[in-house]
């Protein structure tokens, strides 16, 4: 990437909504970095949805619409960069996939949060799925060492600051 690059495309071919979220602190750092260039995302629907309302992304599209390009691509996926370093740490992995991520871009680590930006009509949608006052929990992932390990402290914890917590694909133990 230089000063003058004009467009920046950020490829990630795997369907997991919560990787595609994790990108963003990276995709925000590029924008930040970059701000005059064009920033393309390529993504599967549905889960690409979630990038219509994103300020730093200005052009989303599909795997199948995505051809050949001159400009520069930072890939997510296919190899994913955070998958290929957790391969070689486990059990001892130091980095989480926002970091690592980030580091995929070449800018470096920085403390950006990915954000989510969501219009009206998905605010209440989820407002009315969930309500106000509720967080979902993955309570386990595909790789054993990556499950949180205190998960029945922090739903009992969520619990009793009055935060109802939504468990998601399995059950407390």
């Amino acid at each position: 990437l230089t000063p003058n690059t004009e467009e920046i495309i950020f490829y990630r071919d795997e369907a997991g909504l919560g990787d595609l979220v994790t990108t963003l602190g990276a995709v925000q750092d590029i924008h930040e970095a970059y701000p005059n260039a064009k920033k393309t995302y390529v993504a599967r629907k549905p889960i690409s949805d979630v990038l219509q309302q994103h300020p730093a992304i200005d052009n989303i599209l599909q795997v199948w619409e995505f051809t050949k390009t001159e400009h520069p691509i930072i890939k997510f996926g296919n190899p994913c960069p955070a998958s290929q370093y957790e391969g070689k740490t486990v059990p001892n992995v130091d980095k989480d996939r926002i970091e690592l991520f980030k580091l995929a871009t070449g800018l470096g680590n920085s403390n950006t949060k990915p954000k989510l930006y969501l219009d009206d009509s998905e605010i209440d949608y989820g407002r009315s799925f969930v309500g106000d006052q509720k967080v979902g929990v993955v309570y386990k992932s595909s790789a054993r060492w990556r499950d949180y390990p205190q998960m029945t402290d922090l739903v009992v914890g969520l619990d009793n600051k009055g935060v109802e917590p939504i468990i998601i694909d399995d059950v407390l133990t």
